[in-house]
């Protein structure tokens, strides 16, 4: 820890260089252009790395090209397979229904090994489901012909029960603009900035994570400085004003952005993330 204290001046100059301020910057190599055992080497060295080498700085195709998308989503299920010893909980754990990187990449220490504990064990829920929490843990039932339900004891229960994530935060606030305008209103349809920062009509709210902004793929404190150097640079009397612009150029941001984010890879089956709980 000390090491990466002393550390921090290089560590944060290097950050402002990178795409998404990660030390991991993007990799401009073609997977097409490697051989099969590059791109083992290449992977191997990614995978050993801490943070999110795997995912930020792997070739330039893996989240748009479904065939490259394949090769690498391989190579982690077979990492995945040599670090659980059950074969049946490793391929419970390998998600069926998209590639890698394509959701929320795991950001781990060892937490597929803690798979091989004697006292831990994966439930897949498309064949039980829970059917009840009871004074000694859950009860469970079987959903598929031939499967049995069951009771597991537990001495603590933790309810994973997510949230409401892009625009959660910003409706559960009565954000009022220009003329009475309402957030809500003007997002019931979905939400629409300019440069995911601002809104029409709304000429004092300025956002740092928003809805159609760099949310989870960035840091979020590189996107403060620079919103705050952005507001810095304007006469002060102008700051207020700043993103009265017309409904039109969120249109044409939104609009443009869109055909990239559709070139990202879909999940190829929306009925769960991983087929097991």
């Amino acid at each position: 820890m000390q090491d990466i204290r002393t550390g921090y001046p290089k560590l944060f100059e290097k950050l402002q260089q990178t795409r998404m301020c990660f030390i991991h910057d993007a990799n401009p190599d073609s997977i097409w252009d490697a051989t099969p055992e590059q791109r083992e080497e290449l992977w191997e060295h990614l995978y050993a790395q801490p943070g999110f080498g795997m995912w930020l700085s792997n070739y330039k195709e893996i989240l748009v090209d479904h065939k490259a998308n394949d090769l690498v989503s391989e190579f982690v299920a077979k990492k995945t397979r040599q670090r659980v010893h059950n074969p049946e909980t490793a391929e419970l754990l390998i998600p069926k229904n998209h590639g890698f990187g394509t959701r929320r990449v795991p950001m781990e220490t060892f937490y597929y090994e803690a798979y091989n504990r004697p006292n831990v064990r994966l439930v897949d829920l498309h064949k039980t489901a829970i059917d009840r929490i009871t004074e000694k843990g859950v009860q469970i039932k079987g959903v598929k012909e031939g499967v049995e339900g069951e009771e597991h004891e537990f001495d603590m229960l933790i309810y994973a029960t997510g949230f409401d994530a892009v625009t959660g935060a910003f409706d559960a606030i009565d954000f009022t603009g220009v003329g009475g305008v309402k957030l809500l209103e003007k997002w019931k349809e979905g939400p629409q900035t300019y440069l995911g920062m601002t809104v029409n009509g709304l000429p004092n709210m300025f956002m740092i994570r928003s809805a159609s902004g760099l949310r989870q793929h960035s840091k979020e404190h590189r996107v403060r400085r620079r919103l705050a150097r952005e507001l810095y640079r304007l006469p002060a009397a102008e700051r207020p004003l700043a993103n009265r612009g017309e409904g039109g150029g969120c249109q044409a941001v939104d609009g443009a952005c869109s055909p990239d984010l559709g070139r990202i890879l879909e999940q190829r089956d929306c009925e769960s993330d991983n087929g097991a709980r």
